[in-house]
């Protein structure tokens, strides 16, 4: 079936111009995919550079990665709680250790 193309004036195929629409599209998309996976390759390098992966094998595997990497994470999620709760009982100390040095500062001041 033939119809005027609006932008030259020619008669063309409509079917030949989806094609076209399609082979675009296919090409599109198969460019996008490309550098989605390159991205996602480069992410996933510099997460093997973040995470300590222990001496199993220089090969490690999409899955095994994350599964690391989540530990890791967890691990320093844990740790940050601890140094959190440490800093708490310091900051306790302090101010109890700063209440005793201005009470003996004024029973000396007193004398």
């Amino acid at each position: 079936q033939l119809h005027q193309d609006p932008d030259f004036g020619l008669q063309t195929s409509r079917k030949s111009k989806s094609k076209k629409s399609y082979s675009c599209s296919r090409t599109t998309h198969n460019e996008l995919e490309k550098n989605r996976r390159a991205h996602l390759r480069l992410c996933l390098e510099k997460l093997k550079d973040m995470v300590p992966l222990g001496p199993e094998s220089p090969k490690h595997t999409t899955l095994g990665l994350l599964t690391k990497a989540k530990k890791f994470i967890k691990n320093l999620e844990e740790k940050e709680r601890k140094i959190a709760q440490e800093k708490e009982q310091l900051s306790r100390e302090n101010r109890a250790l700063l209440k005793k040095l201005e009470q003996l500062s004024f029973r000396n001041s007193i004398t």
